[in-house]
């Protein structure tokens, strides 16, 4: 079996904040949500990008 390299696509707290056109605390508020797929590494905060897609997409059918 040949290794496959995995790579993911991470979105940090600024590109959330561009991607949503809000303030960065308010991208921070989100990384923290219980709803929300973000990972805390050391101090930062980073989500997969299709994790962070799929959120999206979701909460807004269900609103946020």
């Amino acid at each position: 079996m040949e290794n496959e390299d995995i790579k993911f696509h991470t979105m940090t707290v600024d590109d959330l904040a561009k991607a949503l056109k809000c303030c960065k605390s308010y991208s921070y508020k989100i990384m923290k949500r219980d709803d929300f797929p973000s990972l805390k590494l050391g101090k930062e905060y980073r989500v997969e990008q299709q994790a962070f897609i799929d959120w999206y997409r979701k909460g807004s059918k269900e609103g946020f």
